[in-house]
């Protein structure tokens, strides 16, 4: 009777025990710590790929990003510029490039011309996304089957339907390989009918830098002699320099017509200003940049006699000791020189076209009058 209570203890002490001991691992388990998940906001999740899941959240004009097997930190903050409001509802995540990872793209811009987007590729060496910036050049993109090129288009009207290839490169950036405008000859006979008496075209060879710009040329011809140039650069902007003096103008629409707008730089005004001053063709005249002095405006004491001058007066060079003019040819020979006195006037310094001491104040209009550099206001140091 002994030995079975004895028993009988043994087997309950046992039971006990072994109570206890389960008893201590269900406590540990509740006393895991939380899951970083449940102490941030985030929208969604995706994976870039099969190894790699991330976690989004979505404000205006960031997007914030966690790797779900990381201990909780941030692993990327994208930063996008975008001119529409709805631009955190069209988040789009797929593969662009064909590299097997999905990427993260969302509007940049909306306007009557397509579209353009914000556009990241995922880097797996460094296992973040990379901004592709020249991505939000391209208009209306789209991904070619084998996801080695894209293509943007942007109609401009009389000035053609612009077609821009680019490619992707290895380096997860885009370059742009080919620019092409439809029709680009015939848009270029159209300019010349409106805007150079419908001298015939014809493809030039090399091309023409304007404002630092390669541009295609168009040379119209009409009974064998040089009638204009007409070049074009790769976002469709198209220049006439009519009579081939190196002069060239942009042109613009007006109400679907062709327009010669401004000159592109300072010589192409000046080029129309000496030709209506002297009577003559822009053709036979050369603007070339010329250092000529320091203009310097005088300044009377109240008796009318002349004082120390005033600062110098016009364009200067960073130093101020010269002030930039141009030097103005007809057929070769020296014509005048021009020096800039203000935001749209010019002196025209010239004694034989106004007589000694007089020289002509022109306007960026045409409008001229003479000033006495000697007994009046400048004088050139």
């Amino acid at each position: 009777m002994k030995n079975k209570m004895t028993l009988l203890l043994a087997v309950l002490l046992a039971f006990s025990l072994a109570g206890c001991k389960d008893s201590t691992h269900n406590t540990e388990e509740t006393k895991k710590p939380s899951d970083w998940r449940n102490s941030i906001e985030y929208e969604g999740n995706f994976y870039v790929d099969s190894e790699t899941k991330l976690l989004y959240a979505l404000d205006k004009g960031t997007i914030t990003l966690w790797d779900n097997s990381g201990n909780g930190d941030v692993l990327q903050v994208l930063d996008y510029n975008t001119a529409e409001s709805d631009a955190i509802e069209r988040l789009d995540i797929k593969d662009v490039n064909g590299d097997g990872s999905n990427d993260i793209s969302t509007i940049f811009t909306e306007n009557e011309d397509g579209r353009k987007y914000n556009l990241w590729l995922w880097n797996k060496a460094e296992g973040k996304y990379k901004e592709i910036n020249a991505y939000r050049n391209i208009n209306n993109p789209v991904v070619s089957e084998d996801y080695t090129t894209v293509t943007g288009t942007l109609d401009r009207g009389i000035f053609g339907v612009i077609t821009s290839v680019y490619n992707f490169t290895e380096q997860l950036t885009v370059e742009e390989s080919s620019v092409t405008i439809a029709n680009a000859e015939a848009i270029a006979q159209n300019i010349s009918n409106a805007l150079s008496g419908g001298a015939v075209v014809s493809l030039g060879e090399g091309v023409a830098t304007i404002q630092s710009i390669p541009c295609s040329v168009y040379v119209a011809e009409k009974e064998d002699a040089l009638s204009a140039y007409i070049a074009f650069s790769s976002d469709g902007t198209w220049y006439i320099d009519n009579g081939c003096v190196g002069a060239y103008r942009a042109i613009n629409d007006k109400d679907g017509a062709f327009e010669a707008g401004v000159y592109v730089d300072l010589a192409g005004e000046l080029t129309d200003i000496c030709a209506q001053l002297y009577g003559c063709d822009v053709s036979e005249l050369t603007i070339t940049a010329s250092n000529i002095g320091t203009l310097v405006a005088l300044s009377y004491d109240p008796e009318g006699n002349v004082i120390a001058p005033d600062a110098p007066q016009g364009e200067e060079t960073p130093d101020g000791s010269e002030a930039k003019g141009f030097a103005v040819s007809r057929n070769g020979q020296h014509l005048c020189n021009i020096l800039k006195a203000g935001n749209s006037s010019y002196f025209c310094l010239d004694p034989n076209l106004s007589g000694d001491n007089y020289y002509h104040m022109v306007s960026a209009s045409g409008e001229t009058k003479l000033v006495d550099f000697t007994a009046n206001e400048y004088y050139i140091q």
